[in-house]
């Protein structure tokens, strides 16, 4: 097992989960999830911005331990869309479940979520700190 393959396995359950649940996809809209936003791509929608992964003892194969930042940008005037979108989306990963394939999620806790206004000033972005314990399946 790599890095490379439980973070993707990771990301594909992530998006799988999120994408399943009709409540976000009422606040930001269906299809707009993603790891890099599409240009020109219209608001509100979700990034995976970060996945920092690392084995958690001294082998990868013993598990590994992944810091996960989600983000949701807005152009509504007040920060209530943001939040709600990003709220909603830990709820959901929180509650699950989330498929990943060859691994099995440990442990799924919410460190932070925080929202402020954007750089240009025209709208909010939130952000969900997580951090999720995997481990392979074999």
């Amino acid at each position: 097992m790599s890095l490379q393959s439980a973070q993707g396995a990771l990301r594909k359950g992530l998006f799988a989960c999120l994408a399943g649940d009709a409540t976000l996809a009422g606040i930001l809209g269906g299809g707009r999830l993603f790891d890099q936003a599409p240009r020109g791509q219209s608001f509100p929608y979700l990034l995976l911005q970060l996945v920092d992964s690392k084995p958690l003892l001294a082998l990868a194969e013993e598990g590994l331990e992944h810091g996960l930042r989600l983000s949701v940008f807005s152009r509504n005037p007040n920060r209530d869309q943001a939040a709600e979108a990003a709220g909603r989306a830990a709820d959901v990963l929180i509650h699950g479940p989330v498929p990943i394939d060859g691994h099995r999620l440990v442990n799924l806790t919410i460190g932070a979520v925080v929202s402020r206004a954007m750089r240009d000033g025209r709208g909010f972005q939130a952000e969900c700190i997580l951090r999720a314990v995997t481990e392979p399946l074999t």
